[in-house]
C-alpha cells in the first residue's frame, strides 16, 4: 500500500499537467493542426507513450498526426497502434488491451478513445501504446477517455481563440489554472467567483454530483456553504430538478426562447425563481466520459435576462472544465478511500437494473459463503481397507514329514470333517508296527521270567514293555494327524498346495486358511491425522476395488489402540462388520471406506488440514 499511494498521486499529477498544457495550448492563437500536433505530444508524454497516433476529420481536411519517444523503433509499434486507432474510428468504442512478453514481467497496453463534436458527431480518435499493469488498465483508459473530452471541446474553441482574448484576462487565468487546484471545493470556488465577475452576474452556485444526489459546494460570494440553510436546500434541489432531466433548465418571466427555449416549466426552479423575486436562474450540467459530474446554477436580476448568447458563452467556458471534476476528486482521494469508492461504484453497478446473471452469481456466492461460515456438513474420512474373515482357522503341518494328498484349493467350499489334506504316514505305520511287535515280545519275557520266578526280569520286562507302549500311544496319535478335516464349513481362503504334494512340510508351517461362509469383517487403515475422529459404532460405506459401483453398508466395531506398519506407513487398524454382506464380497478384497466422523462446521472440513498444518509446522 505504501508503493501503490505514490504512484496514483504521480498519475494524477502528470495529468493534471496535461490538462493544463491542453488549455494553455487551446488559449493561445494557432490552427487546429498545430494544435492537434502539440495536443497529442502533450498526451503521449503524459502516458510515456514510445508510440501515438490521432486522426481527425474536419470539414475541410483531415489531420493524421503521429508522436514517438523513447529508443525503440517507430515502426515496431506503428501498426499496432494504427489497428486500434481504425477500429475506435470504426464504431467509436474506446479500447483497452492488455500486452504481456514472454518470458518477461513487463507490460504493455493499447488504449484508444473518440474524439467528438457537437456538430460533426464522431470526427476522429486518439490511440497510443503505454506501460501499464492489470490494476490500472482502467485507470489508465478513463484518464484517456477525460483528456480526449478535454480535447474535443478546446479544439472547437481554437479557431475563436481571438474572441475568447477579447472575453477577458480573468476568465482564461481561471480556465488554464483549473486542472492545479488541490481540492474539488478550490476548483469551484474559483469557477463560481470567476463567472460571476466576468458575465456580471447575482449568483453562481457550483455543486458536484455524487451517488446521483448533487451536493452544493460553492457559491459566489460566501467563505463557506452552510447546506441546512432553506436557501441552499432550494438550490440543491433545482439542481438535482437539472440533474434529472439530463440537460440545462432556465427560468425567467419574459420567456424569450421561442419554441426551442431550454425551460419546460420545472416546478423546482420556478420555486426557487419565485423565492429571489421572480429573478432569472437556469442550471447547467457538466459532463465528461463518465456522465454528468457538476451542475453549475446562476441566477440574474429579473430585468437582465439569460440570453441565449449568455448560456452559451457559459456552455463554452465549463464544459472543458467539467473532466477537471473527476481528476482533482481522484488526487484528494487517499489509497483506502480510492478502494471504498471502487467498492461503491461495483455495488451500485450491481444492484442498478439489468446485469440478472451478475446478480444471480453475486447472490450464489454470498450463498456459498454464508453456507461455509455457518453450515454444517457430514465429515467423511476416505481410507484403504481390506476384507478378512471375521473367524478363520488355519491349518498347519503337525509335524516334520510329507505331503501325501490334498482336495482343496482356495475358493472350494468345503464341510465339516471333509478331507482337505493328507500327511505321508507310512514311516508312522512301520513304526506303529515295530512298536507293536516289541511289546508283544516283551510281554513274553515278562510272562517267562515270572514262569522261573525271576522277579527282576519280570519287573525290567515289564517296563520295557511299558516304554513301548507309550512309544506305540505317540505314533497312534502322530497317525491320527496325518489327517487334517475341515472343522466347520466354510470356504478355502488360501493355500495352493497341489504343487506340493510329496513335497516335505516343517512342523507348524501354515497350509490352509479355511474361513466360515458368511461372517466377514473390513480392516480400516487409519492415518494418525484421523484416527480422532473416527468412533466405535461409526457407520460407513466399503467399495472394492472389484465393484466399484456398488457399496457395502458397515460399522465400525474396534479401534487398535497400538499402531502398526502397513505399506512403510504408520497406520491405526480398526475393525467393522458387515451386516447382510452382498454375494460379490470375497476375503482379500481391497477397496475404499468412508467413514462417516458426524457433523462437523463447512469451515472446519475444508480448511481443517491446511489449520492444522499451520500449527504443526508454524506453531500458531
Amino acid at each position: 500500500m505504501s508503493e501503490t499511494a505514490p504512484q496514483t498521486s504521480e498519475s494524477t499529477a502528470q495529468e493534471r499537467r496535461v490538462f493544463a498544457t491542453l488549455l494553455d495550448l487551446a488559449a493561445a492563437p494557432r490552427s487546429r493542426q498545430e494544435f492537434f500536433r502539440k495536443a497529442l505530444a502533450a498526451v503521449g508524454q503524459c502516458f510515456s507513450s514510445p508510440c501515438a497516433a490521432l486522426h481527425v476529420r474536419l470539414a475541410t481536411e483531415t489531420i493524421d498526426e503521429e508522436f514517438h519517444s523513447g529508443p525503440t523503433d517507430p515502426r515496431f509499434w506503428r501498426q499496432t497502434v494504427q489497428d486500434v486507432l481504425t477500429e475506435t474510428l470504426a464504431d467509436g468504442r474506446a479500447r483497452a488491451r492488455l500486452l504481456c512478453a514472454r518470458n518477461s514481467d513487463l507490460r504493455m497496453a493499447l488504449v484508444s478513445s473518440s474524439i467528438y463534436d457537437a456538430r460533426a458527431g464522431r470526427p476522429g480518435a486518439i490511440a497510443l501504446v503505454t506501460r501499464c499493469d492489470e490494476a490500472s488498465l482502467r485507470e489508465k483508459l478513463v484518464a484517456l477517455e477525460s483528456i480526449a473530452t478535454l480535447v474535443s471541446h478546446l479544439a472547437g474553441s481554437v479557431s475563436t481563440a481571438a474572441s475568447q482574448a477579447a472575453a477577458g484576462p480573468a476568465a482564461n487565468v481561471t480556465v488554464a489554472r483549473a486542472a492545479s487546484f488541490e481540492t474539488v471545493e478550490q476548483l469551484a470556488f474559483s469557477i463560481a467567483n470567476g463567472l460571476r465577475t466576468r458575465l456580471a452576474l447575482e449568483q453562481v452556485v457550483v455543486g458536484v454530483v455524487r451517488r446521483r444526489r448533487c451536493k452544493v459546494i460553492s457559491i459566489s460570494g460566501l467563505d463557506d456553504v452552510n447546506l441546512r440553510s432553506p436557501g441552499v436546500k432550494q438550490i440543491a434541489a433545482a439542481m438535482e430538478e437539472c440533474l434529472d432531466a439530463d440537460k440545462s433548465l432556465v427560468q425567467q418571466a419574459d420567456d424569450s426562447w421561442g419554441a426551442d427555449r431550454l425551460s419546460g416549466g420545472h416546478r423546482l426552479h420556478r420555486q426557487w425563481a419565485d423565492a429571489v423575486g421572480g429573478a432569472c436562474v437556469a442550471s447547467i450540467p457538466l459532463r465528461d466520459a463518465s456522465g454528468v459530474v457538476a451542475v453549475v446554477s446562476v441566477r440574474r436580476r429579473r430585468d437582465d435576462l439569460l440570453t441565449r448568447d449568455l448560456l452559451t458563452k457559459l456552455l463554452s467556458t465549463l464544459e472543458p472544465l467539467a473532466p477537471a471534476f473527476n481528476l482533482v476528486e481522484k488526487a484528494r482521494r487517499s489509497l483506502p478511500q480510492h478502494v471504498v469508492q471502487s467498492a461503491a461504484d461495483q455495488w451500485r453497478a450491481l444492484v442498478g437494473p439489468g446485469r440478472v446473471l451478475r446478480k444471480a452469481g453475486v447472490v450464489g456466492l454470498l450463498g456459498l459463503v454464508a453456507w461455509i461460515a455457518f453450515g454444517a456438513a457430514d465429515y467423511l474420512v476416505s481410507v484403504p481397507c481390506r476384507v478378512i474373515a471375521s473367524e478363520s482357522r488355519v491349518m498347519a503341518a503337525p509335524f516334520d514329514g510329507f505331503l501325501a494328498a490334498t482336495s482343496a484349493k482356495p475358493g472350494d467350499s468345503v464341510r465339516a470333517g471333509e478331507l482337505v489334506l493328507q500327511v505321508d504316514d507310512r514311516d508312522l505305520q512301520l513304526q506303529r508296527a515295530h512298536h507293536v511287535s516289541q511289546i508283544a515280545a516283551l510281554e513274553q519275557q515278562r510272562l517267562q521270567a515270572l514262569a522261573v520266578g525271576k522277579v527282576a526280569d519280570s519287573q525290567i520286562a515289564e517296563a520295557g514293555r511299558n516304554l513301548e507302549q507309550a512309544r506305540l500311544a505317540l505314533v497312534e496319535r502322530r497317525l491320527a494327524m496325518c489327517r487334517i478335516d475341515a472343522p466347520f464349513d466354510g470356504v478355502v481362503a488360501s493355500g495352493e498346495l497341489r504343487h506340493r504334494v510329496g513335497g516335505p512340510i516343517s512342523r507348524g508351517e501354515p497350509l490352509l486358511t479355511i474361513a466360515p461362509r458368511t461372517g466377514w469383517k473390513v480392516e480400516i487403515e487409519l492415518p494418525q491425522r484421523s484416527v480422532a475422529q473416527v468412533e466405535i459404532g461409526a457407520s460407513a460405506k466399503f467399495s472394492s476395488n472389484a465393484r466399484p459401483d456398488l457399496t457395502q453398508d458397515i460399522c465400525v466395531s474396534a479401534v487398535m489402540p497400538q499402531p502398526q506398519i502397513r505399506d512403510r506407513r504408520s497406520v491405526y487398524v480398526a475393525e467393522a462388520y458387515v451386516d447382510n454382506a452382498a454375494d460379490w464380497i470375497k476375503p482379500g478384497m481391497e477397496g475404499v471406506a468412508r467413514v462417516d466422523c458426524g457433523r462437523k462446521p463447512v469451515a472446519w472440513v475444508l480448511f481443517h488440514r491446511a489449520v492444522d498444518y499451520l500449527r504443526l509446522n508454524g506453531w500458531l
